[in-house]
């Protein structure tokens, strides 16, 4: 896999792995970068919109799921084709009763176009990971939105 992103929360474990797994077709609700979400047609899957040109809406669809070990792979569809199959996969591991780590390891295929063409862009995958955390950081722990992610609504 590629890159993985990782942040500590001082919540429990169960508690932020309902947030993700329960709460799969609601990220819009939390992260500044999701405008919005909606569960798909099949229940198991979710419509994202995105703040990005050519592709406002994403298509996500789990493929891998497990409760035991809180950890889900994911993988988008209806992207630029230069883009593949992106695939992400999210864990959360326990550090003690009341504190976990929760991360992220996406996989993005993207063909000799997209890589130039996220050049181009000035698309820093590093700073969407670190801004969905900290999302996610603060509404485990607040049970509210970030600020961040109130601003954008408005």
């Amino acid at each position: 896999m590629q890159n993985g992103y990782t942040i500590d929360i001082d919540r429990p474990a169960p508690h932020v792995w309902a947030i993700l797994s329960d709460g799969f077709a609601s990220v819009g609700d939390w992260a500044t970068s999701v405008p919005a979400s909606r569960p798909d047609e099949s229940g198991d899957g979710r419509y994202c919109e995105t703040p990005f040109r050519g592709f406002p809406e994403v298509k996500e669809s789990l493929l891998v799921h497990d409760d035991d070990a809180m950890t889900y792979t994911y993988a988008a569809s209806s992207v630029p084709r230069w883009l593949g199959r992106p695939r992400n996969t999210w864990f959360v591991e326990p550090l003690g009763d009341q504190r976990c780590r929760v991360g992220f390891r996406p996989e993005i295929d993207a063909s000799a176009l997209g890589k130039v063409a996220f050049r181009l862009s000035g698309f820093k995958l590093e700073d969407l990971a670190s801004q969905v955390l900290e999302d996610l950081k603060h509404y485990a722990e607040s049970g509210r939105p970030s600020p961040s992610k109130l601003a954008s609504l408005t």
